[in-house]
């Protein structure tokens, strides 16, 4: 390619001015901000002051054996399990997550609002601002329940002005009461049969 006279000067020029290395593509990115995501390993020591008694949980899990959770927290990624046989628990403010004997594995987004990001038992990606975990040892539930029939109805709700003014005139039909991670989650009753 033959470059006019006339625009010699202008090149010559150019070169001097930009030297190659300015005609390279310069990438540049900033740095991602330190995770600063929280974890915490609850016990009997500081598990009051972190879980709200009105959590679903709180109930069985503080009546329980219970232990701090194996935390492993290396640059934005986390791992918490617990050893034996013992079951991992997981509060954050506005939620909880049974984990059972898998761990809660996953990594924090740096980005603000900064959260863990977490494989739950479902395959599920789910978020947490905090991941307070507990190792919690299945024991037989202390609070005991009754199943009522006509036998014993008046025993346990004699003086209860509903029992006496309607109750006592029916018959009483046992449940059957499921437990699901040591909740009660499903009563089903007899066909033919009204649950009270």
């Amino acid at each position: 390619y033959c470059v006019p006279q006339a625009m010699k000067p202008f090149l010559l020029f150019l070169l001097s001015v930009f030297n190659i290395s300015n005609a390279c593509l310069v990438i540049q990115y900033s740095v991602p901000p330190a995770c600063a995501c929280k974890a915490q390993k609850l016990d009997s020591s500081n598990i009051f002051k972190n879980v709200q008694e009105e959590n679903r949980y709180f109930f069985n899990v503080t009546v329980s054996i219970i232990k701090a959770p194996e935390l492993k927290i290396d640059d934005c990624s986390v791992l918490m399990y617990c050893e034996e046989d013992y079951k991992l628990f997981v509060f954050d403010t506005d939620k909880e997550e049974f984990f059972g004997e898998y761990p809660a594995e996953g990594f924090c987004n740096p980005y603000p609002p900064q959260k863990w990001q977490v494989n739950t038992n479902d395959g599920e990606l789910k978020q947490f601002s905090q991941l307070n975990g507990v190792c919690v040892k299945k024991t037989k539930c202390p609070c005991t329940h009754v199943e009522l029939d006509n036998s014993n109805g008046a025993d346990y709700l004699g003086n209860n002005n509903y029992y006496q003014n309607t109750l006592k005139y029916y018959r009483f039909s046992q449940s059957n009461i499921t437990l699901k991670n040591w909740i009660p989650s499903e009563i089903t009753v007899p066909a033919g049969v009204v649950e009270i």
